[in-house]
């Protein structure tokens, strides 16, 4: 613990953005759909974008045959390696890796990462960040895609509903990359009312 809060009073001093060293809400959300679907991520290779502390991944890690946990801070994948190593996994311990949106990179990392069968998110998009919706989009649709496995690869992402105007971007963004997507209801995997945040949804988009 004392080696954690060195760590972020070093990173305060240095100006990083402290974005990806934070818990958000959508990540607990993603982490009891995870946990209530545990069949859903056996055996299969899993990839988080933009995992932040990686609490999402580091859960699916416990059931899935393979678990890349991606972001594009060194900061951030410095805290992830940090996680990883302090976690007990039976399966195969999670990689970290860095993979920035949008730059078409995405066929090289299946090289050296494996084809992905289940993509997870939560918190990716905010009204501070629309602008990065379509790169993130860019990126999923390049993994799905480009996996071996594209007729059953999916994308969970766990998403807070901050600002209307957010929402319609991204549902243009998510199609005009011809995917689609569903909302996966809430009494099928929490009992949890979340009264402080009625609006978070997750939604399950495949190609």
């Amino acid at each position: 613990m004392i080696d954690s809060l060195i760590n972020h009073q070093t990173l305060l001093d240095q100006d990083v953005d402290l974005t990806g060293h934070m818990l958000w809400p959508a990540s607990a959300y993603l982490t009891e759909f995870i946990l209530s679907r545990k069949d859903l991520f056996r055996g299969l290779n899993a990839i988080e974008l933009g995992s932040g502390t990686g609490l999402c991944g580091l859960w699916a890690a416990k059931f899935c045959k393979k678990m890349t946990l991606t972001d594009c801070e060194d900061s951030v994948t410095d805290l992830l390696r940090f996680n990883v190593n302090n976690n007990i996994f039976q399966l195969e311990k999670p990689t970290v890796a860095n993979l920035m949106w949008g730059e078409n990179s995405e066929k090289n990392f299946l090289e050296s990462y494996g084809p992905i069968d289940i993509i997870i998110g939560s918190d990716l998009v905010y009204p501070e960040s629309e602008w990065n919706i379509p790169p993130l989009f860019s990126t999923v649709k390049n993994l799905l895609q480009l996996s071996t496995s594209t007729s059953t690869s999916t994308f969970i992402l766990s998403y807070v509903e901050r600002s209307p105007s957010t929402t319609l971007k991204l549902k243009e963004v998510i199609r005009e990359n011809s995917l689609k997507f569903t909302l996966v209801p809430k009494e099928s995997f929490t009992k949890e009312a979340h009264p402080l945040l009625p609006q978070i949804f997750l939604i399950q988009i495949s190609s």
